[in-house]
């Protein structure tokens, strides 16, 4: 099928014409959209309903292509994408909190599924981020830190009695016990360093066997974080 000759001329010069003008053209659009919005949405609205089932056939055809072309421009627009979505949640907080708030409700197992699933993917990744998470915030808010464990003390010893200053001092020379007693040893992977002194019976669920040598174990900080998995599922600590 050929096209005819002044319509294939009447192009060239409408593109030669768009290259001259491209800027001029442009910002009338852009006056065009901001003065129309609401009839734009309307109108693009009222097209989606109509050709729905088109609209569907389209993106399965072509499903990777528009993947790629929205992550190309993605990677174009960062900047000006995440700036237009932080003001359109700082403008819609308690709408966006609501909506959370409902679908969680709907989809509780699904949410937990979903988490459970990315956990066991990113185990490594958040592990990571959670040591350097805590090693932050014990250097940002010191104060903080010292107050939360003076508290957990203080609950700790009221079953003997004591103070949050003897809980502390008992606690240190019953993990040196424990340190001693497993020769500075992970009991689990056998590793020597970042070694934790773990109670096996929880403190909250048995405060009377806090400082019995023989409830003790001795774990490096990855054996000890499965650990206390495995307790928060038999103990809920």
């Amino acid at each position: 099928m050929t096209m005819d000759p002044e319509r294939i001329k009447e192009r060239q010069r409408l593109m030669v014409y768009y290259q001259k003008n491209k800027d001029k053209i442009l910002e009338k659009h852009r006056e065009y959209r901001q003065k129309n919005k609401e009839r734009i949405k309307e109108q693009k609205r009222e097209y989606r309903q109509k050709n729905k089932e088109r609209i569907k056939e389209y993106r399965q055809k072509n499903k990777d292509k528009i993947k790629e072309r929205n992550r190309e421009y993605n990677q174009k627009n960062k900047d000006s994408i995440s700036e237009q979505r932080s003001k359109w949640y700082q403008k819609n907080k308690e709408k966006v909190a609501e909506r959370g708030r409902e679908y969680y409700q709907k989809n509780p197992e699904r949410i937990k599924e979903r988490q459970r699933k990315y956990n066991q993917k990113n185990r490594e990744k958040l592990k990571e981020k959670s040591i350097e998470y805590y090693r932050e915030y014990r250097q940002k808010n010191p104060e903080k830190y010292i107050e939360y464990h003076l508290k957990e003390y203080e609950k700790c010893g009221r079953f003997f009695g004591f103070t949050a200053g003897e809980t502390a001092y008992n606690l240190c020379k019953w993990s040196l016990t424990i340190r001693k007693k497993y020769k500075c040893r992970c009991q689990w992977c056998g590793s020597s360093s970042n070694l934790k002194s773990h109670h096996i019976l929880p403190k909250k669920q048995f405060p009377e066997e806090t400082f019995n040598p023989d409830n003790g174990y001795l774990l490096c900080h990855s054996c000890h974080v499965k650990c206390h998995g495995i307790l928060r599922k038999l103990y809920d600590v």
